[in-house]
């Protein structure tokens, strides 16, 4: 509604606030009485930065999501679901619509309950393998030998791009075991980062255009909200699933996390 317009009179909402406010802006709200006149150009000012990060962060995850899978084929995505409860906001469901026309958003009538609700089917439908014919067999696997070296492109300064092993061929790992490395941008201005992982039977690989070295696939994530920060730590894992390979990054400074997933090689 662009012709909203609300008051607040400070002294009768949050009158404990008053005391807080000291010197030139003192003496502004006392001019207006403690009075905040709020119109719809100040309240999308209030929420057009976290939409624009959200807007940011789903085009990432998007691509990620319709990464290259083992350098076959993409998948495709139709379907974009909103849940928690800033999902129930018109205005954000406008701006994703706008953002991507292509997709069918869907809202779930209950946008805050659907995260426990899906977290609980998923659980269900591990219990529910013996009745599917599985006789068990699913919780069989706990563990896997690998038959490849697993790891990511690396920029060194003294060396340039080279390959760091995360996972070694003919270790055994336990389901949904983590690999984890430390990374941070190579210089000041980068404003996203592209994590390139590989797999390879060679022990001695160090750089990933070697023969028998081969792409597994690719995360991205976004570093522009701290790209005036050089030091931006960024912690990568790999972990080997019952069905699937998941990389996860999770930039330390804002705690945002970027994953995708893989189809397991053949282990």
């Amino acid at each position: 509604d662009r012709d909203f317009y609300y008051e607040i009179n400070l002294e009768e909402v949050s009158p404990v606030l008053l005391q807080y406010v000291r010197g030139e802006r003192k003496q502004k709200m006392e001019a207006a009485e403690w009075l905040i006149y709020l119109d719809y150009n100040t309240i999308k000012s209030m929420f057009d930065p976290i939409i624009e990060r959200i807007l940011r962060m789903m085009h990432v995850q998007i691509e990620n999501t319709s990464g290259v899978d083992n350098d076959t084929e993409k998948r495709k995505i139709d379907i974009i679901f909103l849940v928690g409860g800033f999902s129930e906001s018109v205005y954000l469901q406008n701006r994703i619509r706008e953002e991507f026309p292509g997709y069918n958003i869907s809202v779930p009538t209950n946008p805050i309950a659907a995260i426990s609700r899906g977290a609980a089917i998923y659980g269900l439908g591990f219990s529910e393998m013996d009745a599917l014919g599985m006789n068990g067999q699913f919780f069989i696997i706990d563990s896997r030998v690998l038959k490849y070296n697993y790891g990511i492109k690396v920029w060194k300064a003294d060396e340039g791009f080279t390959f760091k092993r995360l996972a070694t061929r003919g270790v055994e790992v336990k389901i949904n075991e983590e690999f984890s490395v430390r990374v941070r941008p190579s210089h000041p201005f980068q404003s996203t980062g592209i994590f390139e992982i590989y797999y390879t039977q060679s022990f001695s690989a160090k750089t990933c255009e070697e023969v028998g070295m081969k792409l597994l696939g690719k995360l991205k994530i976004d570093w522009s909200e701290d790209k005036h920060v050089m030091n931006r730590p960024t912690t990568f894992k790999l972990a080997f699933g019952r069905m699937e390979i998941k990389a996860t990054a999770k930039n330390e400074i804002n705690g945002q996390t970027y994953e995708t997933s893989f189809d397991l090689i053949d282990e």
